[in-house]
């Protein structure tokens, strides 16, 4: 039985990070003697997508869906099944765990949805096919029969991660050869400890009504890292850690983290990586433990801040106060590791004050250059504590186009029109240019400054990287600042309701000045990079 395993994307990525979900889910199918086909197919267009699939001659094929590429995938299917109608079709992750019944509902083409983890649930499920049986008996799936759809039990969670095998590498073989970076996600555990309002981890990580975090003891994943740079020895390895925290569940001794770290070093590999954290777990006392994870290729961390509003923070059952997002940028800072911020301007209980505190946040810890913090209002998702009580308080009016996300009203009519104008802005080309643009000089900086601690031959570069840092840095500075008047302007325009005789002014503003500094942003990179190419150096 032949089985084709897709990620389509809309737009091609830099990085062309790899899908994690099908990549265990690969290897579990080809422990068990099926031959699997995984693709990633990025910035593709539907006749394409679906051509390149059957040329496979699949049994099965399995596809994500996502809520902001979810038409174009109902496309893809509805090209299979016209061409194909035997090919079977299934879907899962964490929109398909959300919204099974919806989807099935939706689009007929889809024949099964898996719920939760896919290791098992996928294994039985084809092996069930294979025989020719009732899929009545496998767990964690919707099924269709006709026109009937089943819902079959959930499956348990799976205990013991160390277990599982390691995530195929078929898309790491297909990565450029001539480039000398290797972009690898790894997942070192699954579930949440969080309990934030507007967050659905727990409808994955909770078994019983506990909410259940799993981890994979440290030897496990330094193996996972060593097999991937033996069979590129020859290439940096840039890793995103992809949990969810990556400190739990001991978020004040960190034992997990220090014995990866010792293995880490022990083991003498060169590594760069990034993972997810929350702000409360890091304290004075892990000064130490962020110095040595510099030392050994830390370059960035991602915050969920959300907010700069301490009323904010507690209304979305943040743990962390104020005082702890401050100090955790310090830490982090002090060692220059990059600190990336995930705000949520707006929420539906947001108040004009909260916008105020949240932009002064902002502005004095160094987030204010990215246009999306400014932009970003919260998701909510069914089954969430934020979508009940917005729905008993009547400001849910719908769903938003892809059907999977809930709209709603803002209780404050005054931070409903700044989010008007913000929607505007947030669409404009100046800001998507610029927010390209600063993505990708960020991740220059952040590698760069960590590869000229680890290799020598780069030292070449050195100067011509400080130079270039210099530059951006004073571009970021301005650029923050700017948008942080012309947001702070929006502010007071609504405070004394001037916003309309103002709006198209902002608005024009905004766009006009980072078109600006996408312009020297893109000479200064450009200048970069022709005198890094005559040392001989590849970067990114």
């Amino acid at each position: 039985m032949k089985v084709v395993l897709i990620e389509w994307r809309a737009t091609k990525s830099i990085q062309q990070w790899g899908t994690l979900g099908l990549q265990y889910i690969t290897s579990a199918l080809r422990a068990e003697g099926y031959a699997v086909k995984l693709m990633l197919l990025e910035g593709w267009d539907v006749h394409e997508s679906y051509k390149m699939i059957l040329e496979n001659t699949p049994d099965l094929v399995g596809i994500p869906i996502y809520a902001e590429t979810n038409d174009k995938i109902y496309e893809i299917t509805k090209l299979i099944k016209q061409k194909n109608k035997d090919t079977i079709i299934f879907t899962g992750g964490h929109t398909a765990s959300l919204y099974a019944a919806k989807i099935m509902l939706e689009n007929k083409y889809i024949d099964i949805v898996c719920r939760g983890e896919g290791e098992e649930t996928v294994t039985e499920m084809c092996q069930t096919l294979y025989r020719g049986n009732s899929l009545g008996d496998c767990k964690g799936i919707f099924y269709r029969e006709g026109s009937i759809i089943y819902k079959n039990d959930d499956r348990k969670l799976i205990k013991d991660l160390d277990t599982i095998y390691d995530p195929a590498i078929d898309l790491l073989e297909d990565s450029p050869k001539d480039n000398p970076n290797l972009f690898v996600s790894v997942s070192t555990s699954r579930g949440c400890l969080g309990r934030c309002e507007f967050c659905v981890e727990h409808r994955v990580s909770k078994w019983d009504g506990k909410l259940e975090w799993r981890g994979r003891s440290p030897e496990n994943i330094l193996n996972e890292i060593q097999n991937v740079k033996n069979r590129f020895p020859d290439k940096r390895l840039i890793i995103r850690f992809v949990d969810g925290a990556f400190e739990d569940p001991f978020p004040k001794n960190k034992s997990r983290i220090k014995r990866l770290m010792d293995l880490i070093e022990k083991s003498n590999l060169k590594l760069s990586f990034s993972f997810l954290t929350r702000a409360e777990s890091w304290k004075d006392y892990d000064r130490d433990l962020i110095k040595k994870m510099r030392k050994l290729g830390l370059f960035s961390v991602s915050v969920g801040f959300e907010s700069g509003s301490s009323e904010t923070l507690k209304l979305l059952g943040k743990r962390a106060t104020m005082d702890d997002n401050n100090l955790v940028c310090e830490l982090f800072r002090e060692e220059q590791i990059l600190v990336y911020a995930f705000i949520m301007m707006f929420q539906p209980y947001s108040k004009l004050d909260d916008l105020y505190k949240t932009a002064k946040f902002l502005k004095n810890r160094n987030f204010a250059v990215r246009p999306e913090n400014w932009t970003h209002a919260m998701y909510i998702y069914p089954d969430t504590p934020i979508y009940r009580r917005a729905s008993e308080d009547g400001i849910i009016t719908g769903t938003d186009k892809s059907g999977f996300m809930y709209q709603y009203n803002f209780c404050d009519d005054k931070v409903q029109n700044v989010f008007n104008v913000m929607s505007i802005i947030a669409k404009s080309k100046g800001v998507n240019r610029f927010q390209s643009n600063i993505d990708k000089i960020m991740q220059e900086q952040e590698l760069v400054s960590t590869w000229l601690m680890q290799e020598w031959e780069l030292q070449v570069i050195k100067e011509i990287f400080a130079n270039f840092n210099e530059q951006v840095e004073y571009i970021i500075q301005s650029a923050g600042d700017t948008q942080y008047e012309i947001f702070v302007g929006i502010l007071n325009a609504v405070r004394d309701n001037k916003l309309k005789e103002r709006e198209i002014d902002y608005i024009n503003q905004w766009d006009k000045r980072l078109i600006r500094f996408s312009d020297r942003l893109e000479q200064i990179y450009l200048n970069y990079k022709m005198k890094v190419g005559r040392k001989r150096v590849r970067t990114i």
